[in-house]
């Protein structure tokens, strides 16, 4: 489904076991590159999110360096885990790119999480697009233009949900403003794929 030029929404479109497949990566992987508290190049405020990487490359934040990709974990400082096979199948079929994917920030949603609005710029390639991939709680996803105070519009995305954003719609700014609690997940989990 099309929401405007270039973000593609697929609701429900993962299956149950490949979610319990993806999810069982995640927990293997964050045992490997543990979750840290990226902080605000500017101000060193924490965000609400906790975050890891897997891929060649792992996307980070602090006040010392800025928003970058680097190839190792902040804290441990050892190499990221591979990207599964579970998850690049998803890559390669909804973008249909044979190119994988160097990075897949992990962002974790506790109930009072929230991610302002921004664009992925930090990568040297536009061409290639953003894939992402919901699990657990539901999360409220705000989406405007290429200006910061460009109109917004809202979508929920849910447990299996996958967005793509490409072409006209890569660099538009998104967030998400609240977490909806359930009695099924404790937390929302967020996939990111991105062509460094």
């Amino acid at each position: 489904m099309q929401i405007k030029e270039g973000l593609d929404y697929y609701p429900e479109l993962l299956a149950t076991e490949q979610l319990a497949a993806i999810e069982k990566d995640i927990k293997l992987a964050l045992k490997q590159a543990p979750l840290f508290t990226p902080t605000m190049p500017k101000t060193g405020k924490e965000f609400s999110v906790l975050m890891s990487n897997i891929g060649k490359l792992g996307w980070v934040s602090d006040q010392q360096n800025g928003y970058r990709y680097q190839e190792f974990h902040p804290i441990t400082k050892k190499p990221w885990p591979e990207i599964s096979k579970n998850i690049l199948q998803i890559w390669h079929e909804v973008t249909g790119l044979a190119d994988e994917p160097d990075c897949c920030l992990i962002n974790i949603y506790q109930q009072n999480a929230k991610m302002g609005l921004h664009v992925d710029n930090d990568e040297q390639d536009f061409s290639y697009p953003v894939l992402s991939i919901s699990l657990g709680n539901t999360g409220l996803f705000r989406f405007g233009g290429l200006k910061r105070d460009d109109p917004t519009k809202s979508i929920k995305l849910a447990h299996g949900d996958v967005l793509k954003l490409a072409g006209k719609s890569r660099l538009i700014y998104h967030g998400i403003d609240r977490i909806y609690p359930s009695q099924n997940f404790q937390q929302r989990i967020n996939l990111t794929m991105r062509k460094v």
